[in-house]
Parts: C-alpha cells; sequence; structure tokens
C-alpha cells in the first residue's frame, strides 16, 4: 500500500465486514477506492473518502446448484427436509459438539449435512429410531454448489462472504456468530446487518444461550416462512468496474 502511494499507483480495497478491521483502517488512507459490503460501514471511514458500497464477489460457480442432485449425491432418498451445518471456512469446534449432542432429537425431523472442518470430523455415538440422514465431511467438495442449493435450512457462523453466498441463494438461516470474547465481533455485527435485511428469514442465536429445544423451535418456525428472494450478485462487477476505473484513471495521469 505504501509503495503504491508513494508511486501514485491508484488502489482499490474491499472490506467485507460491517466494522472495518485494523488492516483495513491502516490502509485506506491510502486507497484510492474503498470498497464495503454494507451501507452502515461508511460510517468508518472520512467523509471525503470515495467509499462505494458493493456487496461481496461470490464464485459464480454456486449460483449453477441444483437441488434434486444434491440430494442425490448426499444420498437422501426420504422426504425429510436437509438441515446444513457449517462452521465457517476451518469449522467449529464448538458448532460441532453442540449438533452432535443436539442429532438423536434432529434426526427424528431432519437429514443433516455437517461440514465439520479439517480434522474434526469425529463420530458421533451410534443413534437408533431415526427417520432422517447424517452426513458428514471435513470440507466441502465438487458438489457443493448442488449441497447449498437442496438445504432447506443452513446453520452457519456469521461471515461476511457466507452470508453473501446465503442472500445469492434466497436462504433460511440460523446464525451462531463467533462470540466477543474469541474475536474482535465482527460476526456479530455482521449477523445483526443481515437479520434486519432478511427479518423473516434469519434466526440469529448466540452461542451462549444456544439448546438443542431452541433449535427444533427455529427449524420448525423457518419451515413455516417463505425462502427470501434471492439477491442479485453484483459485487463482483462492481468490483472489478472500480479496478478498471482506477487503471484508466493512472493511464491518463501520464
Amino acid at each position: 500500500m505504501l509503495a503504491a502511494w508513494l508511486l501514485r499507483v491508484p488502489v482499490v480495497i474491499h472490506e467485507s465486514d460491517v466494522r472495518p478491521g485494523l488492516a483495513t483502517r491502516i490502509c485506506s488512507r491510502f486507497a484510492t477506492t474503498i470498497c464495503v459490503s454494507w451501507e452502515a460501514t461508511r460510517q468508518y471511514f472520512p467523509h471525503h473518502a470515495d467509499v462505494r458500497v458493493t456487496g461481496v464477489p461470490i464464485r459464480a460457480e454456486l449460483l449453477l446448484g441444483d437441488r434434486t442432485q444434491g440430494r442425490a449425491h448426499l444420498g437422501i432418498t426420504n422426504d425429510l427436509p436437509l438441515l446444513m451445518v457449517m462452521g465457517g471456512s476451518l469449522g467449529a469446534a464448538d458448532i460441532n459438539t453442540f449438533l452432535w449432542e443436539s442429532l438423536p432429537l434432529l434426526l427424528k425431523e431432519w437429514n443433516v449435512y455437517h461440514l465439520t472442518g479439517t480434522g474434526k470430523n469425529a463420530s458421533p455415538a451410534p443413534m437408533q429410531e431415526t427417520k432422517g440422514m447424517y452426513i458428514a465431511q471435513e470440507f466441502s467438495d465438487a458438489a457443493f454448489a448442488d449441497c447449498l442449493a437442496a438445504a432447506d435450512v443452513i446453520f452457519s457462523r456469521a461471515g461476511t462472504t457466507a452470508l453473501a453466498e446465503f442472500a445469492a441463494l434466497g436462504k433460511r438461516l440460523i446464525l451462531c456468530p463467533l462470540p466477543a470474547d474469541r474475536s474482535r465481533g465482527d460476526q456479530i455485527d455482521n449477523a445483526a446487518a443481515y437479520k434486519a435485511m432478511y427479518p423473516a428469514s434469519t434466526i440469529v442465536h448466540p452461542q451462549q444461550t444456544l439448546n438443542t429445544k431452541l433449535l427444533l423451535e427455529s427449524l420448525r418456525q423457518l419451515r413455516a416462512v417463505a425462502e427470501p428472494p434471492r439477491k442479485k450478485e453484483e459485487a463482483t462487477q462492481l468490483v472489478a468496474s472500480f479496478l478498471f476505473e482506477g487503471t484508466y484513471a493512472a493511464k491518463s495521469s501520464k
């Protein structure tokens, strides 16, 4: 960033979270354009800064998933809905433990597809008299887009990239943001902002108060509401256009 500033090379930066982290706050002093994911993020930068609300660029292939193929890939042959559980790119040990404790009751009403994270795929205790299926993987495979399309509800942390993907796919969500004592509180802010955008189809539960009964009640509540409309994915094109804009301006000034 400093080298670009000294050489007068335009710089576009992007902040995903509602509240900018330290790196973004420092780099924003030298940036030509600051792209942000949320309107509320503007308040953290000077009024004279060139702040553009773009959203978060996501992988285009995620928009091509097929629900029927996803259920077939997971081997689901019953008519129960599918709950997808994920704890972020590395998984979440706390969410995994909570889910395994809840499985005996969950599987009476749901199929569960669980992304545990690398090295966190411990086997739950044997279960009997369950109607649903439990499918666990350490990380997503080539059929991830189809599995996302197949999910009726997603239980997840609240990283901004994941939220952008869920919005683009029109998903009902139960969010359990990373607690403030283990982060700078960014996921708590992200979850609150997302809930404000999609109040009917999003439920937020702090990890400290979550229990199996509350999870089941939340799942039944979400099943009774329609999926939100898909949010048009424009962030990739917007960020790219600002990069081209900066490149053109730099060449024109020489």
